[in-house]
């Protein structure tokens, strides 16, 4: 799953793309944790998708409890 699609799955909403020529940017910057798991013998917990999925729960109840971001 892309990250857009992963950010807005975490939103529970559906969003359309409209491709633009521009620059890349963070597109090649991807996480390989092997070395993370080689060196510190550690994994992430929960897969990025609930991690994203929490972190935007968390957000949107700060935000509706007035205290933005």
């Amino acid at each position: 799953m892309s990250g857009f699609r992963t950010g807005a799955a975490a939103a529970g909403i559906r969003i359309r793309k409209k491709h633009i020529d521009g620059p890349q940017g963070v597109r090649g910057r991807n996480s390989d944790n092997t070395r993370l798991r080689e060196v510190l013998h550690w994994t992430p917990g929960i897969s990025l998708e609930e991690g994203l999925a929490r972190t935007y729960r968390w957000i949107e109840g700060e935000v509706r409890r007035g205290r933005g971001l």
